[in-house]
């Protein structure tokens, strides 16, 4: 729904004080595409990764029972970052998107996905019903 005159109006002023008052912080804001975001973040993530394999290997190679914690802890940021980055990955390429409106074809790349089943318990349910209903 389209903002009335007044409203882009009000839009517009308040948009005008924030870039007043703070235009590093609004020049950060005007960045438009979230994709700069999670590249940052993927970036972050697998400088984590090469660390956590640093620790890990720390751990592993030095000799001691106390640096055994230690490289399981780098194990645990390797992992953590893996996540990390695969996420931020995922949504940087769209498919961590939310379905698209019934009635409008997927977008390119994409298949549309099948309409959720229920539980195994309803489906049995179901079954039973149609068992007896034939019956």
């Amino acid at each position: 729904m389209p903002l009335s005159e007044h409203e882009q109006r009000l839009l517009d002023q308040i948009e005008q004080a924030l870039y007043a008052e703070d235009p590093k912080w609004a020049n950060t804001v005007r960045i438009s595409d979230p994709r700069s975001h999670y590249k940052r973040r993927l970036i972050k993530a697998s400088i984590a990764f090469a660390l956590g394999v640093v620790v890990m290997m720390v751990g592993v190679v030095m000799s001691g029972s106390a640096l055994i914690p230690l490289g399981v802890g780098g194990f645990v940021v390797m992992l953590a970052a893996c996540l990390w980055g695969l996420s931020s990955w995922k949504r940087m390429n769209g498919f961590g998107d939310s379905a698209p409106a019934s009635g409008s074809a997927p977008p390119a790349g994409k298949q549309a996905r099948r309409p959720r089943r229920g539980t195994f318990m309803e489906r049995m349910e179901e079954r039973w019903r149609r068992r007896n209903d034939e019956r």
